[in-house]
């Protein structure tokens, strides 16, 4: 029985959400909403929303600081080890979301003339979301914008109601497995490398992926020259990627390889896991 505040994430009501955007296939080129019934039912679950208006860049980043003051590194680590095993990627998404929100500084937008964006944060002037997309994504591979700060509002304000677990023996000790495999990887090792091999972390290639994004934001994966955001809000500005033609890892773990191994002060500090 889901507690009062929380959302059900029953596996039926996340079916209806997967269904709204999700084939065999991939995508559906176009939405396939549920009936209006079905929607007012998930909304009343609190597993679909309905559209979100316009915010300005002020109130997005309001929303992530305070979100992120409201709860604990521990909350979000819990969550994180507790997502191991059971692939609760709701649970999963909020421990980067929160490491960038906590470290998110108090700015306001400045209009410049060469950007259309805050070169802060990367958020326009006014902008909006769509919170099932958002929400889709969450439980779908543990989020994908992972540096938007839309998204990040909406990940830890949606963490704060959802059903949490505690990590179990089996979630600590994948975790200490997880990373053990990852220092012994071929330093030439690449992050879209490590997506593949790391098989032992139940669920697909790109739910590992996100999982990977996660780690270099939190700088258990670091690469040097190219901070995540465990000490200090990295602008946007700041993220530069590698100059080849396609990058399919996020900043900044795109820049690393086993070669960097694993932060084991990190990795301490931020999952209280030992190498």
């Amino acid at each position: 029985m889901t507690k009062p505040g929380t959302y059900d994430c029953s596996p039926s009501n996340v079916r209806v959400l997967m269904k709204a955007y999700w084939s065999p296939t991939g995508w559906h080129q176009t939405p396939a909403l549920p009936d209006e019934a079905t929607f007012e039912k998930m909304k009343s679950a609190g597993i679909m929303f309905a559209n979100d208006g316009l915010r300005s860049h002020d109130d997005w980043v309001a929303r992530a600081r305070a979100a992120a003051q409201r709860l604990t590194l521990r909350e979000v680590r819990d969550g994180f080890l507790a997502s191991l095993t059971n692939r609760r990627l709701d649970l999963r998404s909020a421990l980067s979301s929160y490491i960038i929100a906590r470290s998110l500084p108090d700015h306001p937008y400045e209009v410049t003339a060469a950007l259309s964006r805050c070169p802060v944060c990367d958020v326009a002037a006014q902008s909006s979301a769509d919170l099932n997309i958002l929400n889709f994504e969450r439980f779908k591979w543990g989020g994908v914008r992972k540096l938007d700060i839309g998204y990040i509002a909406f990940d830890l304000e949606q963490f704060e109601r959802a059903p949490k677990l505690k990590p179990s023996e089996a979630d600590q000790t994948l975790g200490s497995e997880i990373f053990a495999f990852i220092q012994s990887c071929p330093p030439s090792t690449t992050p879209t490398q490590l997506a593949q091999a790391l098989k032992m972390l139940p669920g697909n290639k790109d739910e590992r992926t996100s999982f990977i994004d996660t780690l270099g934001i939190v700088e258990i994966l670091k690469a040097p020259e190219h901070s995540g955001f465990l000490t200090r809000f990295v602008p946007s500005a700041e993220r530069n990627l590698p100059n080849r033609h396609y990058v399919e890892d996020g900043y900044p773990v795109c820049w690393w390889t086993a070669a960097n191994g694993v932060s084991t002060m990190a990795l301490l500090e931020v999952l209280a896991l030992e190498s």
